[in-house]
C-alpha cells in the first residue's frame, strides 16, 4: 500500500521545517480560512486553537483532488485570559513582550488531520498541547532590540523561542516544538491513527 499524500496547510516555515524532521514527504498548500470567522469569547483556549485547525486544514481540503491527509494547526498565547497572537505592528509586539515579561503564560497548539478520500472531505481527528513559557524580566532597550529585527511580527506572542528570543526564556514546562507551532509527539499519535508510521 502507498504511503497517502500528505498536506501541510499553513505556508509556516516553522510549521514546514518541524513537519520536515519527521522525514515524510509531504505538499505545502497555505489556507485562506478566515479566522476572525470564530467566535473566541465562546470557547476555551484549546478549543479555539483545535477549531482553527480545522477550519484551516478544512479550507484546503475542499480544493484538494484524490486522497490525502491533510494537516491544519494554529497557536496561541494566553497571560491571566488574555490572549497573545501575532502583533499588528512594532509598537504591538513591544507592548506584547512588556506585558509577558517577568511572567509565565501559556502556548497552546491546536492541530487537526482530515482526511481526504476521492476528494471528499472526511471527518478530522484533533488534538492540541499546552506549554508553560516563563520570561525573564526584559529590559526596555532588550525589548526595543529585539523588536527592530522584525523577527516578532509574524509569530503568536511576538516571539521565537527556536531565535533570539531564546535569550530571555530561562524555563519552559511541557513540550518545545508545540511553542515552535506544531508538537510533533501529538501530530505523530494522530498520523498513526492514519496508519502513517515515521519509522
Amino acid at each position: 500500500m502507498s504511503a497517502p499524500r500528505i498536506i501541510l496547510a499553513s505556508t509556516s516555515p516553522r510549521r514546514r521545517e518541524l513537519l520536515g524532521v519527521l522525514g515524510l514527504t509531504f505538499d505545502v498548500i497555505g489556507s485562506d480560512y478566515d479566522e476572525d470567522s470564530l467566535d473566541r469569547d465562546s470557547l476555551t483556549p484549546q478549543d479555539w486553537v483545535m477549531q482553527l485547525a480545522i477550519g484551516k486544514a478544512a479550507a484546503v481540503a475542499a480544493q484538494t483532488q484524490g486522497d490525502a491527509l491533510v494537516i491544519g494547526a494554529d497557536t496561541t498565547v494566553t497571560l491571566r485570559g488574555e490572549y497573545f497572537n501575532k502583533p499588528k505592528d512594532p509598537a504591538d509586539a513591544r507592548r506584547m513582550l512588556s506585558e509577558l515579561s517577568g511572567q509565565t503564560h501559556q502556548v497552546y497548539t491546536g492541530i487537526c488531520i482530515l482526511p481526504v478520500t476521492n476528494g471528499v472531505p472526511g471527518a478530522p481527528l484533533t488534538d492540541y498541547a499546552i506549554t508553560d513559557v516563563t520570561f525573564d524580566p526584559i529590559p526596555t532597550e532588550t525589548i526595543n532590540a529585539y523588536v527592530a529585527t522584525g523577527e516578532p511580527l509574524d509569530k503568536a506572542g511576538a516571539y521565537g523561542i527556536q531565535s533570539k528570543a531564546l535569550a530571555f526564556i530561562p524555563k519552559i514546562n511541557g513540550d518545545y516544538f508545540n511553542v515552535v507551532g506544531l508538537p510533533l509527539n501529538k501530530l505523530v499519535a494522530l498520523l498513526g491513527r492514519f496508519g502513517v508510521n515515521i519509522w
